[in-house]
């Protein structure tokens, strides 16, 4: 018996495997929805997406050639007007991040290529595990005052050298005057 898997469908079930096993660390991975439909060739079907969070786009064609253009800034993005897009042959996957703004428009375009109607499946995962910024120093995690103007000040400390700077300003305006 042989099964024909696609290669991003393949690489989807091995990062959904490696987050079962993983369970302690957190990560989840969510389906939230999968949509089916078609689009004519040379137009677009929209959608809307409204769900915070870091999302997957999971766009499998099953006849045709189907492309996806992504935008915070429209609710119906076009091949000239997108923020993120994924136009390969074949299956797409695009992720948007959770610093996207939602909601978002998410277009799926039938390539013109093809004649006829484009279908497709369209998944839409939820991705919950943590994303750590890799700009962040070791200092930074563990040191809560650090970025402070003055570490280990408090406000007190602060509006007493306020105060001074403001009584020196008022003796030295006097003097001029």
């Amino acid at each position: 018996m042989r099964v024909d898997v696609s290669l991003p469908s393949f690489i989807l079930l091995v990062h959904l495997a490696s987050s079962f096993l993983e369970g302690c660390s957190g990560e989840v991975v969510v389906l939230l929805q999968t949509l089916t439909g078609s689009v004519p060739s040379g137009n677009f079907s929209y959608y809307k997406l409204s769900r915070s969070g870091n999302i997957r786009l999971v766009l499998r064609t099953l006849k045709g050639d189907a492309d996806v253009y992504v935008s915070a800034t429209t609710l119906h993005p076009t091949y000239e007007d997108y923020d993120l897009k994924s136009t390969t042959y074949g299956d797409e996957i695009l992720d948007i991040g959770e610093y996207l703004s939602r909601p978002v428009g998410i277009g799926i375009y039938g390539h013109p290529l093809y004649q006829n109607d484009t279908s497709y499946e369209f998944d839409i995962w939820l991705d919950t595990s943590e994303v750590e910024d890799p700009w962040r120093t070791e200092t930074e995690k563990t040191e809560p005052s650090f970025g402070k103007l003055y570490p280990g000040e408090d406000a007190e400390n602060e509006s007493l050298l306020w105060k001074l700077f403001i009584g020196i300003l008022k003796v030295a305006v006097d003097i001029m005057i």
